[in-house]
């Protein structure tokens, strides 16, 4: 897949499915797609068109994205809340709720969770509170391998 190029009308072409392009890909699509300039849509969403230029410039970790942004961003485009969002943000937004139902399926404690991620028991209490979230290092490394989001 070729992924999204602008035509000389500043459409969007696609080849294969918007869901399969990366994150900044998708922004611009939708943005396109609902026949926004980046100063319209930073305007709609709240903040500066550089913010904007930065996401669709690919100029940002997964990380350093704000969820609240991307779903904004989303529904400002008419798509879905998760369009903009990787399976990352989709797992660190409901993360409290994700963890608690693998450890009650997996008849794991704190303790237990702790100890196998090498993370504190306060940190996994914490977690569950939805006061923090796993990093995305450790998602990668041992969250991502789970079905959360199927």
């Amino acid at each position: 897949m070729q992924g999204c190029r602008l035509n000389k009308n500043s459409h969007c072409v696609l080849n294969g499915s918007p869901a399969e392009l990366p994150i900044y890909k998708r922004i611009r699509f939708a943005r396109l797609s609902a026949g926004l300039s980046a100063i319209e849509l930073a305007e709609i969403v709240g903040v500066g068109n550089d913010v904007i230029s930065r996401y669709e410039n690919n100029q940002l970790t997964i990380q350093g994205m704000n969820i609240e942004l991307l779903k904004n961003i989303a529904l400002a485009c008419n798509r879905g809340k998760h369009f903009c969002m990787s399976e990352y943000h989709i797992f660190k937004e409901n993360s409290d709720i994700f963890l608690k139902e693998y450890m009650r399926g997996n008849r794991l404690t704190n303790l237990a969770l702790a100890e196998l991620l090498d993370v504190s028991t306060t940190t996994v209490k914490n977690w569950k509170r939805g006061k923090s979230c796993p990093s995305y290092k450790l998602w990668i490394k041992f969250f991502k391998t789970l079905d959360f989001l199927h």
